[in-house]
């Protein structure tokens, strides 16, 4: 997978993986990195999973607790049907913009631009 990552990095700017690459099922504490997303940023990969939906939640019984888990996770962004809620979540959780764009720096990726 490293490998893979790592090939894919030279290519494109980022990746789109299902959530449940991002999430470690047996553990639900915010803020611990997760080692796929981890992996990325060593292949300087933005990585924002798909599909976050208010209305079908996997790993929480809240909205704002789904998506505080995913950034807790570390991911630079996600696909939602919801962008409203995201977007609030945030703008006004510890994941701010300039946590991320210093993120972006440190991955050599500033040049894209803020999240979202």
């Amino acid at each position: 997978m490293a490998q893979l990552l790592m090939e894919l990095g030279g290519a494109v700017h980022g990746i789109g993986p299902h959530e449940k690459w991002i999430v470690d099922w047996m553990d639900e504490e915010y803020g611990e990195k997760s080692i796929f997303v981890q992996l990325c940023e060593v292949a300087h990969l933005e990585t924002h999973p798909w599909t976050m939906r208010d209305d079908d939640l996997q790993y929480t019984d809240n909205p704002i607790k789904e998506n505080l888990l995913l950034f807790g996770k570390g991911v630079t962004g996600l696909f939602t049907e919801f962008p409203h809620l995201t977007k609030e979540v945030f703008e006004n959780s510890k994941f701010d913009r300039k946590i991320m764009n210093q993120r972006h720096q440190e991955m050599d990726l500033g040049k894209l631009g803020p999240m979202l």
